[in-house]
């Protein structure tokens, strides 16, 4: 048997140990989020018309999962906000217009 004095040490170390481990996975969970969520997108037609998807929150409380959105349309910027659904993005701006997009249009603008 062990000493408790010995025990305790170990119990200790091992406290350590475990809140290590959780914090590293913790800290790589947020490093995969940043990565796979933290890139702007944006798509531009031949017009001059331009959508930028953020991955921030839609500032329309009722929408909740929707992300904000800047939206360029015929040369009035509007506010808005996305949603991807079925490999399509929908988009519905301050107006009340909703207007689809495939998925495959967006480009990577940035990341972070």
């Amino acid at each position: 048997m062990l000493p408790k004095a010995e025990f305790d040490e170990i119990v200790r170390n091992t406290e350590w140990v475990k809140r290590a481990v959780i914090v590293f996975f913790l800290a790589m969970i947020a490093a995969f989020s940043a990565a796979v969520f933290g890139a702007t997108y944006e798509l531009t037609d031949q017009a001059g018309n331009r959508v930028v998807l953020h991955d921030e929150p839609c500032p329309v409380a009722f929408l909740k999962g929707w992300r904000k959105a800047s939206f360029t349309w015929e040369g009035k910027d509007l506010k808005a906000c996305w949603v991807a659904s079925g490999g399509t993005v929908f988009l519905l701006d301050e107006l009340g217009d909703l207007t689809p997009a495939p998925v495959q249009a967006f480009t990577k603008l940035q990341e972070g």
